[in-house]
């Protein structure tokens, strides 16, 4: 499923990949860490809270233009001249507030942009107002992923640049597939912290499956139900690259969804592969710093090592130390996550098939070709013929 920035490697708070076994994640700046999530017990309690928050007013202009892509350029800039008048008087400090600010803006900007380019830039105070939203949220200065399905109103309140239903639906299965991929993560980055052998481990591993499976259930269903043409050329062309301070940030893509990050940890950080490394190092820096501080930590338990390596030589160390249920249980919990991940990389490669050649460029949202979907399918699969080595130690039947 296509998901939610073009050039983001000149972001300071971006990931630098080194080699094909070594990465550095350099921690944004400490104005920015942690997108002020230390607010909220949760990404999702902090999402829930943008999906209810209207803090530039807009609530009425979206429910009476629906489709915001048909509403005049002229009107548009004048709404982007109201809501940088509405940020400054409100003064904008909640990062609830500060990504819903993002989504309602990013809107604008693109429909804007597609009917005249780069006249947003004309607006006095955008660009500082889009710089220091990014800052303060720690989000990229503008719309993505997060937003448009994370943090938009799943009701009346929603937000579409199309008015179509087939945009309302996608909105909906983007929201149902990211939402349990933090917890995905964080999962993760517990089995890193503790080992094969631990209990706290078996337990995250238990629940991966879990919190991955809508992905599945989001990617078949729009699969099933969106219109190709529809989504090549109705809904996509929506998601222009922007230019904000002299940087191009790309709109919604796939490439920001947590599955980035969750391959960097299974088996990514392990592979040489130029353009993978390349989607990986733009997917990771788009990420709130919250998810980047997992990502970051989980690595420097396994200095630097996939979890696969890791569970290599933990195999190799433990053999007569680790308890083998225990192990089997943490095995056999990333074993399903490594298969379900598996189907969903088949749909979404067949969603991608069918959408492609009705673009104007046979590119993905993210400008990456079939060829990067392909190799993100034949990695998993080389990562589950991999674990299943592993498990082959500890005895498992399969």
């Amino acid at each position: 499923m296509p998901h939610p920035t073009s050039q983001v490697s000149g972001r300071p708070d971006g990931p630098a990949l080194a080699g094909p076994t070594t990465t550095v994640l350099d921690p944004p700046p400490a104005a920015t860490r942690s997108s002020r999530s230390e607010h909220y017990d949760s990404d999702i309690q902090l999402f829930d809270a943008a999906k209810q928050a209207d803090p530039l007013g807009l609530d009425t202009f979206f429910a009476t233009q629906p489709a915001v892509m048909q509403v005049a350029p002229q009107l548009l800039l004048r709404q982007l001249e109201e809501a940088v008048a509405t940020a400054a008087a409100r003064r904008l400090a909640d990062p609830a507030a500060g990504l819903a600010a993002l989504r309602d803006l990013d809107f604008l900007l693109c429909a804007v942009h597609v009917a005249q380019p780069f006249a947003y830039k004309a607006v006095p105070g955008l660009e500082k107002l889009l710089v220091a939203l990014g800052r303060w949220t720690g989000h990229a200065p503008r719309g993505s992923n997060t937003t448009y399905g994370l943090c938009n109103p799943l009701d009346a309140r929603m937000r579409v640049f199309t008015g179509l239903e087939h945009e309302r639906t996608f909105v909906t299965e983007i929201h149902a597939g990211l939402r349990g991929l933090g917890s995905v993560l964080t999962r993760l980055g517990d089995i890193a912290a503790h080992g094969l052998g631990s209990r706290r481990s078996a337990a995250a591993a238990d629940l991966l499956v879990q919190d991955w499976e809508p992905m599945v259930r989001a990617c078949v269903a729009m699969l099933r139900s969106m219109p190709p043409q529809v989504f090549a050329g109705e809904i996509l062309p929506c998601f222009v690259a922007l230019d904000i301070g002299g940087t191009e940030f790309r709109g919604v893509t796939g490439a920001q969804g947590l599955n980035v990050g969750i391959d960097w940890l299974l088996w990514g950080t392990d592979r040489g592969h130029v353009s993978y490394r390349t989607y990986a190092q733009h997917g990771i820096s788009e990420q709130l710093p919250v998810h980047r501080d997992i990502i970051t930590t989980a690595l420097r338990h396994t200095s630097q090592k996939s979890l696969l390596t890791l569970f290599e030589q933990q195999t190799q160390r433990g053999r007569e130390t680790l308890d083998p249920t225990t192990v089997r249980a943490v095995l056999d919990g990333v074993a399903e996550l490594l298969r379900r991940i598996g189907t969903f990389r088949a749909a979404h490669g067949r969603l991608a098939q069918t959408s492609l050649p009705l673009r104007s460029e046979p590119v993905g949202s993210g400008g990456h070709t079939m060829d990067l979907l392909t190799y993100l399918h034949e990695a998993t699969t080389a990562a589950r013929h991999r674990l299943d080595g592993v498990r082959a130690h500890w005895g498992d039947p399969s």
